[in-house]
């Protein structure tokens, strides 16, 4: 696995299988406040998933798995064993769906949202994006231009999350591609050695969702998978 890179789909609906998820978090996972109940759903579930995934590379029990946290908030696992401190993963999730990042040696960072047709896209687009984007933005056509703004977006957010220590730079200091058949890309940075070091991809989840990933470093292969409810109980 040291060149490829797996990207797990997951949903997040509530399963009968939910109460087997809990007896895998650690006790501040699962004791964990949150103001309203379904975030705590969401993230019981997100993180259990988490766990039986890592727990397949690993293996070894989902609730054997420690995690350590660097002061961004960026999750690793903990251990001093080299199959661990080499492995990297990340995950974001919005309602109803998680992704999954994992590799071997390389940084990785991904973002999914819900694309929302109400969402006002050009004021949030001028309010946090660099301007050659928010202009890019323009030349999609009307009916696609909210897809590309959640599309521009988790490209963004991806980057900062690979980054580790990014998530206070701000979103308008860098470029993505945001034009109609442009390459996912990092574009600009305060740094030009940035634009060699990562890569950048698309995932493709239709119309309802816009998800990215970004590598540090060029990947053999990049495999979309589908976790499901029943690979908990198995």
């Amino acid at each position: 696995m040291p060149e490829e890179v797996d990207i797990w789909l997951a949903s997040l609906d509530p399963s009968p299988e939910l109460s087997l998820s809990i007896r895998t978090l650690s006790v501040d996972e699962a004791e964990r406040k949150f103001h309203f109940a379904s975030d705590r759903v969401q993230f019981i579930t997100a993180r259990a998933i988490l766990r039986d995934i890592l727990s397949r590379y690993l293996g070894c029990a989902a609730e054997q798995l420690q995690f350590a946290y660097h002061y961004r908030g960026k999750p690793r696992l903990r251990g001093a064993t080299s199959i661990t401190t080499d492995l990297r993963f990340n995950l974001s999730h919005c309602p109803d769906a998680a992704l999954y990042a994992v590799s071997r040696g390389r940084e990785v960072g991904v973002d999914i949202e819900l694309v929302r047709p109400e969402m006002p896209w050009e004021q949030l687009a001028n309010s946090f994006f660099a301007p050659g984007e928010t202009a890019k933005l323009q030349q999609w056509p009307p009916h696609r231009r909210t897809f590309a703004f959640f599309t521009c977006w988790t490209r963004k957010e991806a980057y900062v999350k690979a980054l580790g220590d990014g998530l206070l730079l701000p979103l308008h200091a860098f470029e993505v591609s945001a034009a109609p058949g442009e390459k996912a890309a990092l574009l600009a940075a305060a740094d030009p050695a940035e634009l060699k070091r990562w890569s950048f991809f698309d995932i493709p989840l239709g119309d309802s969702f816009a998800g990215s990933l970004v590598v540090e470093g060029y990947p053999s292969r990049v495999r979309l998978l589908n976790w499901h409810w029943t690979e908990l109980c198995s």
